[in-house]
């Protein structure tokens, strides 16, 4: 070449000064001259010994030198550092002018990373060769290099992108084939294998192997697919199922799609695979699932509706059909509110909007049939999406109708009782008369009179508690406060002495059944005669206190007095008196607790549970 020779015979000129007038160059010398310094690839010219004699502008910016410093130094430099692929570092016998000189044959495409001093690592790809003189020694050796950096990046990206996209199918469960149609190789991925239930550690079945690895059905479809795409280049997507060496099927997706040769016409396929048996089978419990909850709507005995936002049916059931006496056709064509009576309409549309506001309500509405009749019915709803709204109705109107014969059962059994009650105070009273005629009739025999009185007494306490009853909405409970504080006033009453006497009472608010009562009532009247009696003797002045308490399931009873007290030589049970003798007999009757203490007068406690 014409540019080597002119450097041979003027190794001093730099090629910038190719044009200068004191140089003699032929054109075609300046010609290549100029080509040389305007590459895009850095041109290095060594002497024999590695010292460089010429480098272009390029090669001075990639080493990141002027010309000026790059001239008369040696490759072995520490200038720069260069490495191989692996990024280890390259001997300096490998570097690109001493393998020319060592083995004295041109290279070509050596790729090495270059250091540079106080810069980043590039990479460049190396060419070179010898020029000899007349005698075949090397005269000097030429070496190129054009900067791949970026190549190496983008090479290093796509490799790292094949990476995790690996990574991506490994974790996805997708294998990865390819198959060359003329021989019949077939490559597959670690996953793909594992999909198969085949040891990665084989060979790949080829295509003719395939109906081996998919049930009958499967592969027909298959291979009529691979056709199709290999006459068409078109690519697919069809679903399989693929047969294990255990027996065992996997449901499996195929992607495939078309290769090409040089001359443009399809040489293969290559795709993907994925397992989506667990999905398959999510898909078929998914079915029975709904086949079950539908069969289940269907023959529910409640109607279900399912309404959209605005209010029109989209879905019933037979029970709903069947209640409004419409087919589901027309009921899917009409609005809510037109299956409720017009008195109920107001209540429909509270009930729905509270449906859309707070997605779920209960009301009792009453529904118009077909036919113009209508039924009662429990409306529950539920908010399924901001479109849907699921709705079941139960016909409670047989419910309504035997709660209304229940109420006026009740109402003529408490018109019963009533005049029951009544009855039996009339009566009591004529009793109660009676006792106190006989009595007035016995002047001369006090003892009698006094056991009338009592008598009659008793009689008053039973009257008071079925007037109270009488008078009360309900004809079994009262308030313990309600009856027994009147009756302690007249009990007190029927005691006309000339001392006066404070009562104290304090009594809870708490209902009790009519036999409890009429228990606790007559020992009331039992203890508080036996004190208007005999408590007060030699007295000027007395007090009774009655207090009654409920803590819990547990009653207690306390009567006190502070009168002269009870005798040592009294003892309640052996007591023969009538009127002790029937406290102690509705004492153990209520399974009562009963304390007596004769302390600053007498005190009664009795306590029991309810």
């Amino acid at each position: 070449m014409q540019i080597l020779k002119c450097m041979e015979k003027k190794k001093e000129i730099n090629v910038n000064t190719y044009n200068n007038p004191k140089v003699s160059f032929t054109t075609i010398e300046k010609r290549y001259l100029g080509l040389v310094a305007n590459l895009d690839a850095g041109v290095i010219v060594h002497a024999p010994d590695t010292s460089i004699i010429y480098s272009n502008p390029r090669a001075a910016e990639l080493l990141g030198l002027t010309e000026e410093q790059l001239t008369g130094k040696f490759a072995s430099d520490p200038e720069w550092m260069l490495f191989k692929e692996d990024n280890s570092i390259l001997p300096f016998d490998e570097f690109p002018v001493n393998e020319i000189r060592i083995k004295n044959l041109p290279i070509k495409n050596r790729v090495y990373g270059v250091k540079r001093q106080s810069s980043e690592l590039i990479w460049l790809s190396f060419t070179g060769f010898p020029v000899y003189d007349m005698n075949g020694n090397i005269l000097e050796i030429v070496i190129s290099f054009i900067d791949i950096t970026a190549l190496k990046k983008a090479e290093k990206n796509a490799k790292e992108n094949e990476k995790r996209l690996l990574d991506v199918y490994k974790l996805s469960h997708i294998g990865v084939w390819k198959w060359v149609a003329a021989t019949d190789s077939v490559t597959w991925n670690d996953e793909l294998f594992l999909i198969a239930g085949l040891d990665p550690n084989g060979p790949a079945p080829t295509y003719a192997e395939h109906p081996n690895i998919y049930t009958p059905e499967s592969w027909e479809y298959l291979n009529a697919t691979v056709e199709k795409s290999m006459a068409t280049g078109n690519p697919y997507e069809i679903e399989l199922e693929l047969v294990r060496p255990d027996g065992s099927i996997r449901n499996v997706i195929i992607f495939g799609g078309a290769e090409y040769d040089s001359n443009g016409n399809v040489s293969g396929l290559f795709g993907t695979v994925q397992d989506i048996s667990e999905r398959k089978l999510s898909e078929r419990i998914l079915i029975e699932s709904e086949k079950k909850f539908r069969s289940y709507v269907e023959n529910a005995t409640d109607g279900v509706f399912v309404i959209n936002r605005a209010g029109y049916y989209l879905e019933v059931n037979l029970a709903a059909t069947s209640m409004l006496g419409y087919t589901r056709e027309e009921i899917l064509s009409m609005h809510f509110s037109q299956v409720v009576v017009p008195e109920s309409i107001d209540s429909a549309n509270i009930a729905y909007t509270t449906l859309l506001e707070k997605g779920r309500f209960s009301t009792e509405i009453t529904f118009l049939r077909k036919d113009g009749s209508n039924f009662t019915g429990i409306l529950s709803a539920i908010k399924l999406s901001e479109a849907q709204f699921l709705g079941l109705v139960k016909d409670i109107t047989e419910r309504k109708e035997n709660e209304e014969r229940v109420k006026s059962l009740l109402a003529e059994k408490e018109m019963i009782l009533k005049e029951v009650h009544h009855r039996i105070k009339n009566n009591m009273s004529a009793i109660q008369g009676l006792f106190v005629l006989q009595a007035d009739s016995l002047h001369e025999n006090e003892e009698a009179v006094l056991a009338l009185q009592d008598a009659a007494n008793r009689v008053q306490s039973m009257m008071m508690l079925y007037d109270k009853l009488y008078q009360s909405n309900h004809f079994s409970r009262i308030s313990i406060q309600y009856y027994l504080s009147p009756l302690i006033n007249e009990i007190i009453l029927n005691f006309p002495i000339a001392i006066p006497i404070e009562i104290i009472k304090q009594i809870d608010d708490f209902i009790l059944d009519a036999k409890t009562l009429s228990s606790i009532g007559i020992i009331i009247n039992e203890l508080l005669t036996n004190i208007m009696k005999y408590a007060f003797h030699g007295k000027t002045e007395g007090q009774i206190a009655i207090t009654i308490r409920l803590e819990g399931n547990q009653i207690s009873i306390r009567v006190q007095d502070n009168g002269v007290g009870l005798s040592n030589d009294i003892n309640l049970e052996k007591s023969s008196g009538f009127g002790l003798m029937l406290v102690q007999f509705l004492v153990k009757q209520l399974q009562a607790n009963l304390k007596i203490e004769a302390h600053n007068g007498t005190t009664v406690l009795i306590e029991f549970e309810i």
